[in-house]
């Protein structure tokens, strides 16, 4: 988050130079405006659970505040005390990808932003027990269909812009041959590249009505093995094994994944629900006071668990 945040600091500034500077200095409010509303909705979460948060993610939630807040503050702080125009007769091409960069960076940060104060509290045990507690069913409905929807969202925006700059320029070529045809070229290069390659962005922003499995469904892989879902993304969904038994016996936070599922195959998992059966054996527990190496009541089959700092960091 820290690199978007710097980045988009740099577009706002080259949004600025174009002669735009008004339009900077809105986004610049518009970019704390919402991160401090998601701020904001967090906190009520985390007071209401009466969890308390581990040393490594309070730490980490002032860098992100002090990253919405700093970088804003300077594009305000310019726009109002400089001439930073600089570039305002640089040419369409340049107004246009100032604004498309501005539009693609904030986008980005602001999904980073919903991972962090709305997804991750939520599969981390910090505002309410986490998917290892209480897997399966539809408790975790709600949130796998944002997660798979932001996600699909930010990867789809990037590309859209970079089109959105070369359809107006293409739109807005005085040269009705070659040139014109070389944009067409490029718009058509950068749709096939994204369709071979980040198509399952549709899919994804797709299953962000209806999500086809959830985090912490416990599925049947095609191998007959059982598997606890930990991560949803573009690609596919992450997942680690579990024994015969439902249960986790590894390494704790081993790593993120044991293995992921491509999204063309998601569908074909089926969920391992027999009768009787009790939900994920040895889970996370509900104290929230001992995140120490000691500590023997978590399983460690959740990377995105509270008391793993390497996935809050």
């Amino acid at each position: 988050m820290t690199t978007y945040a710097v980045l988009d600091c740099a577009f706002l500034l080259l949004l600025a130079a174009t002669g735009r500077e008004d339009a900077a200095l809105l986004a610049a409010l518009g970019w704390a405006t919402v991160c401090g509303s998601l701020a904001a909705i967090y906190l009520v979460r985390l007071r209401r659970s009466k969890r308390n948060r581990p040393t490594h993610r309070r730490d980490l939630d002032r860098w992100v505040v002090a990253q919405w807040t700093i970088a804003p503050t300077i594009i305000v702080l310019a726009s109002l005390l400089l001439d930073l125009a600089l570039l305002r007769h640089a040419g369409r091409f340049l107004d246009a990808a100032a604004i498309a960069s501005v539009v693609a960076g904030l986008g980005v940060y602001v999904s980073a932003t919903v991972d962090w104060y709305v997804i991750m509290p939520g599969v981390s045990g910090l505002v309410r027990p986490a998917p290892c507690q209480t897997p399966g069913k539809e408790r975790w409905a709600r949130v796998s269909k944002l997660w798979f929807f932001h996600r699909g969202f930010a990867t789809i925006l990037v590309p859209v812009c970079i089109l959105g700059v070369f359809s107006f320029m293409a739109a807005t070529s005085e040269d009705v041959g070659s040139e014109r045809l070389a944009w067409i070229g490029a718009i058509g290069l950068v749709g096939a590249v994204f369709y071979r390659y980040q198509n399952g962005a549709l899919t994804a922003l797709w299953w962000g009505l209806r999500a086809p499995k959830h985090v912490g469904d416990i599925v049947t892989l095609e191998d007959g093995g059982l598997a606890y879902v930990v991560d949803l993304a573009v690609q596919g969904i992450n997942y680690m094994r579990l024994n015969d038994d439902r249960s986790y016996s590894g390494a704790r936070f081993p790593h993120k994944k044991d293995d992921d599922i491509p999204l063309e195959l998601v569908r074909r998992l089926k969920p391992h629900n027999p009768a009787g059966a009790i939900v994920l054996s040895a889970p996370c527990g509900n104290s929230s006071d001992d995140c120490s190496p000691q500590a023997e009541w978590c399983s460690g089959v959740n990377w995105y668990c509270r008391c793993n700092p390497d996935a809050h960091g």
